[in-house]
């Protein structure tokens, strides 16, 4: 969630639906908490937390695009922040963000209360049956607070392919790309608020990390094809945007 605040400047297309995921009404907060009681909770709360709804549906069709039906919440990082007090991170549809203070509730749970008004935003909810709910979006933790969108995008296409006549691309965990000429890392979109080609995107970087060219991408069993972005301009002055010829085609190597 961490790079979240710079996909919403990078990413231009994408689409959002939210999900139906019902859950009890949440418990009041607890005004008079201690916040230090946090600390016994520390082990159950600290982390990366995605929608599990969209989590599932990313590792079935290895589509960002069909995941982001989704989301409404896409997640939520919970951490300390430089005062060593605890924050909520939210992600909403990998679009934009809010931090919040968190405040334990009743029951082993946790409001997340706006840092200004002090109003509660958001219930972080601990059920009995190990559920875990932010509101009415149940939540899986895929990781602790350092977890950001490059351990998402790595999960999908990081490893080493084969291109035909061309030295080895190597995808690295931690979003760097070796082999594709002009190129130094690569990033994934999961932002489709706006969606304006109707495909699974991908940036690639150039060495400077200023420059960007976006790719659609289809991944085949242990092909992963590379596209380019056809840009079309109407007599009318619009501009649309359709998937162009495959640029790399890509085998994973096993």
């Amino acid at each position: 969630m961490k790079r979240m605040m710079q996909a919403l400047a990078l990413a231009t297309f994408g689409a959002i639906f939210l999900t139906n995921c019902k859950n009890s009404p949440a418990p009041a907060a607890d005004a008079a908490a201690d916040s230090t009681a946090t600390t016994a909770y520390e082990p159950m709360v600290e982390g990366y937390w995605v929608n599990k709804a969209w989590w599932e549906t990313l590792q079935s069709t290895k589509s960002p695009k069909k995941a982001a039906e989704k989301l409404g919440i896409a997640g939520v990082t919970v951490q300390k922040d430089s005062t060593g007090a605890w924050e909520a991170v939210v992600n909403y549809a990998f679009h934009e963000g809010g931090s919040y203070k968190l405040q334990p509730a009743e029951g082993g749970n946790f409001a997340l209360m706006n840092a200004g008004g002090g109003e509660m935003a958001h219930n972080f909810l601990f059920n009995a049956d190990s559920t875990v709910f932010l509101d009415s979006f149940q939540l899986v933790r895929l990781g602790d607070s350092q977890m950001d969108d490059t351990d998402l995008s790595s999960g999908l296409i990081s490893g080493t392919y084969t291109l035909k006549g061309k030295p080895d691309v190597v995808f690295s965990s931690n979003g760097s790309v070796s082999g594709l000429t002009g190129y130094g890392g690569y990033d994934i979109n999961f932002d489709y608020v706006v969606d304006e080609v109707g495909a699974d995107e991908l940036m690639l970087i150039k060495p400077d990390g200023n420059e960007r060219d976006f790719y659609i991408f289809e991944i085949k069993g242990n092909q992963l094809l590379l596209s380019e972005v056809d840009e079309i301009k109407a007599k009318d002055g619009s501009t649309t945007f359709k998937k162009g010829k495959v640029k790399y085609d890509l085998t994973k190597k096993n």
